[in-house]
């Protein structure tokens, strides 16, 4: 298996990182189970994933290339990154969305 990828993809996954502190903000604090909101992490990574990969797609763009895999979703998305998104969302709700929430701005 060979990969490609483009610089453009780090603003790209950093925006969406930016949306899931939001939304992990709102879970927390309505106590959603940690099951339950990284199936929704999941979903909403697929989402923006799919949503990228298609507005790129439409300007002349491909980042990334799924259609050599089974099940693909137009070469967008594929189901067999689920349990990595849901891992990766949980890490990042745990230990970095928590720590970075937690940082202050002092003035001297």
């Amino acid at each position: 298996m060979t990969g490609r990828s483009n610089v453009l993809i780090l603003p790209i996954y950093g925006f969406g990182f930016l949306l899931l502190e939001a939304v992990a903000s709102h879970l927390q604090r309505t106590n959603v189970s940690i099951y339950k909101r990284g199936l929704i992490y999941t979903l909403m990574a697929y989402m923006f994933e799919f949503g990228t990969g298609y507005f790129m797609l439409m300007i002349g763009q491909s980042f990334w290339d799924y259609s050599d895999f089974a099940y693909n979703v137009k070469g967008i998305i594929m189901p067999h990154t689920g349990p990595g998104w849901f891992i990766v969302e949980l890490v990042g709700e745990r230990f970095i969305i928590d720590r970075v929430q937690r940082l202050t701005l002092t003035s001297n």
